[in-house]
């Protein structure tokens, strides 16, 4: 079946403004030209330790109620990476925690920020964390919930 493609042609023209080459495969002999705006990169930082050496692919990203904490999940290398926001909006690696499971597709902070779920998807497996809100560290409960494919995890507050 086909669907639409996008080009991956950015081409930035002022600093500010890039345009983006859009190729519809319905009509693979027309393309449109779309003005975005280029946000400037302030830091880039791995999601993974200096000595891995391998394929992970990060997938979920999730910020702290606060916004002191970022979280990514790291497929393939089985963790939560760690990150501090400082003051100054610089990242400061914190570390990983193993999720104790395999391949984590995304991970959740419950609405009070005080417990991290990671959903692992080829086991099978929910697993929780207490958050540190101080250091932003995960620490293992040590609970397992068996659930085929969990893929995405929300709260409802009524």
């Amino acid at each position: 079946e086909d669907f639409p493609t996008v080009m991956k042609e950015v081409a930035v023209t002022s600093g500010a403004i890039g345009y983006v080459r859009v190729r519809d495969a319905f009509e693979s002999s027309t393309a449109r030209e779309v003005a975005i705006k280029i946000l400037e990169i302030k830091q880039s930082a791995s999601t993974l330790p200096d000595a891995f050496v391998g394929t992970s692919y990060p997938a979920a990203i999730k910020l702290s109620a606060d916004g002191r904490f970022l979280y990514v999940t790291n497929r393939n290398f089985n963790s939560i990476e760690i990150t501090e926001i400082n003051s100054d909006g610089w990242m400061v690696p914190v570390g990983q925690e193993w999720t104790r499971g395999h391949y984590p597709f995304d991970c959740a902070l419950d609405p009070s920020g005080n417990l991290m779920y990671a959903m692992n998807t080829n086991n099978d497996s929910i697993t929780s964390f207490r958050v540190d809100k101080v250091m932003g560290k995960l620490n293992f409960t040590g609970q397992y919930v068996p659930l085929s494919l969990p893929r995405v995890m929300v709260f409802l507050t009524l």
